[in-house]
C-alpha cells in the first residue's frame, strides 16, 4: 500500500467521521413516530430490545477493563437477557463498579448519540458505535449473540460506508432514542426481578446498600437520560 492510497484512506475516514447534517423538524418527528410504533409493536420490540442488551453488557465489559478485571466474554440470549464473564478479585470496588455499569450504559450511550445527532456530530457518534460493536464481536461467546452483533454492525457499517449525511444523522438519532427508551423501560421493570440475582441484587451483595436503593438509582439515571434526550430532540425540531 503506497503513501497515496494511505492518504486517500485517511481522507475518506476523516470525511465519514465528520458525516452529519442537522436534522429538520419533520425528520425528527418522523424518527420519533417510527420509534413509538416500533416500541409499541411487540414483534419489532422483541428484535430492537437486543440493542440495549448488547450495550448493557458492553457497559460491564468497559468498566471491568478500567478496573483491571479480565473479561472472558459475553453472551446474549433470545429473551433479551445477557451475561458478562469477568475474572479478578471476588470482592471490592472493581467488581461493584463492574456490576453497576450495566443499566446506566444504554441510557448514557443513547443520550450521547442523540446529542451527537442534533449537534452535527453524527459521524463521530456512528464511529464510536462501530468501535463498540467491533469490540463486542470479539467478545461474543454464543451463536445468538453473534447474530445480534453482526446484524447491528452491518446496519451501522452500511450507514457509515455510503449513507447521505441526513440519513446518518437520522440513524444516529434513532439508535440513541431507542437506547434511552429501552433503558428506561428496563429500569422501570427492575422491581419485578428483584431477588432473582439481577444487577441490583449483585450490587447489594457487594456493598452496604440494599437492592432497592440501587434500583432507584438506576431508574433515576435512565429517566434523566430519557428526559434530556427528548429535550434535545424536541429542541432540534423547533
Amino acid at each position: 500500500m503506497d503513501a497515496t492510497t494511505i492518504q486517500e484512506a485517511g481522507d475518506w475516514l476523516v470525511h465519514r467521521w465528520s458525516l452529519s447534517e442537522l436534522p429538520t423538524p419533520w425528520a425528527v418527528a418522523g424518527v420519533a413516530a417510527a420509534l413509538v410504533v416500533a416500541l409499541a409493536w411487540r414483534p419489532a420490540w422483541r428484535v430492537l430490545r437486543h440493542a440495549a442488551t448488547l450495550v448493557h453488557e458492553m457497559g460491564h465489559v468497559l468498566v471491568a477493563w478500567l478496573t483491571g478485571r479480565r473479561v472472558r466474554g459475553i453472551r446474549l440470549h433470545s429473551d433479551a437477557s445477557g451475561l458478562t464473564f469477568s475474572a479478578g478479585r471476588p470482592q471490592g470496588l472493581g467488581v461493584l463498579l463492574t456490576v453497576l455499569a450495566g443499566y446506566p450504559a444504554p441510557a448514557l450511550v443513547g443520550l450521547g448519540l442523540v446529542a451527537a445527532a442534533v449537534s452535527g456530530c453524527a459521524g463521530a457518534g456512528l464511529t464510536a458505535t462501530m468501535v463498540l460493536l467491533v469490540l463486542a464481536l470479539l467478545l461474543i461467546r454464543n451463536v445468538f449473540g453473534l447474530l445480534v452483533t453482526v446484524g447491528a454492525l452491518a446496519a451501522a457499517g452500511a450507514v457509515f460506508w455510503q449513507a447521505a449525511p441526513m440519513l446518518a444523522t437520522l440513524f444516529t438519532l434513532a439508535v440513541g432514542l431507542l437506547l434511552v427508551f429501552s433503558a428506561a423501560r428496563a429500569a422501570l421493570g427492575l422491581w419485578a426481578v428483584k431477588g432473582t440475582g439481577s444487577d441490583p441484587d449483585l450490587a447489594a451483595r457487594h456493598s452496604v446498600l440494599p437492592a432497592p436503593v440501587w434500583i432507584v438509582l438506576f431508574q433515576a439515571i435512565a429517566l434523566a437520560a430519557a428526559v434530556l434526550a427528548v429535550a434535545l430532540a424536541v429542541g432540534a425540531a423547533l
